[in-house]
C-alpha cells in the first residue's frame, strides 16, 4: 500500500526540442508538491506502521539506556548516554511514547523532551520538582493530542 497514492501515468516528460528540459503537464507541479508534502492520516496503514516501528525502537533503546545507567547520579552522563541520544534522534514522532513513559515510569526524559520540542511547559519555579514537571509535560502532551 502506498501512503501518498499513485501518480497518473504520464505527468511529466523530457522535452529535448525546446531546451527547457523537464516538462510537466499544466498544473501538475503544484499537485505533485502537495502529494510529496502531504502528511499521512492517523488511520493510514503506513503511518501506523511507522508509529509501531518508532514505539518498538523507543522501548528497546529506553530499556537498554535504563539498564546501562543504573542508579547513576550524574544527570549529565544520563542525558549524554548514546542510547539516550539515539532516542532524541527519533525526533517528534517519539514524543507520544516518551510522554507515556514519563507518566508511567517517571524516567528522566526532561532534557530529551526539551531538546526535541524546544520548550519547557512548566513554571521555572517548578524546575527540580519532578512531580510538577511530569504533570506539566503530560498536560502539554494532552493539549497537543500526543497522548
Amino acid at each position: 500500500m502506498e501512503c501518498f497514492g499513485t501518480a497518473p501515468a504520464r505527468t511529466a516528460e523530457w522535452d529535448s526540442g525546446s531546451g527547457a528540459g523537464f516538462r510537466l503537464e499544466k498544473g501538475r507541479f503544484k499537485s505533485m508538491l502537495a502529494e510529496i508534502w502531504q502528511q499521512p492520516d492517523v488511520g493510514d496503514e503506513c503511518h501506523e506502521r511507522t508509529a509501531r516501528e518508532v514505539e518498538c525502537c523507543f522501548k528497546k533503546l529506553a530499556d537498554e539506556w535504563s539498564k546501562a545507567i543504573g542508579n547513576s547520579s550524574s544527570l549529565t552522563a544520563v542525558a549524554r548516554h548514546p542510547k539516550y541520544r539515539k532516542i532524541i534522534e527519533l525526533g517528534w514522532n517519539v514524543l507520544p511514547f516518551m510522554l507515556v513513559d514519563l507518566q508511567k515510569n517517571r524516567r528522566f526524559w526532561f532534557p530529551a523532551l526539551h531538546e526535541i520540542t524546544g520548550i519547557r511547559p512548566f513554571d521555572n519555579r517548578d524546575a527540580g520538582n519532578s512531580e510538577r514537571m511530569v504533570q506539566a509535560w503530560v498536560q502539554w502532551g494532552k493539549r497537543k493530542k500526543l497522548i
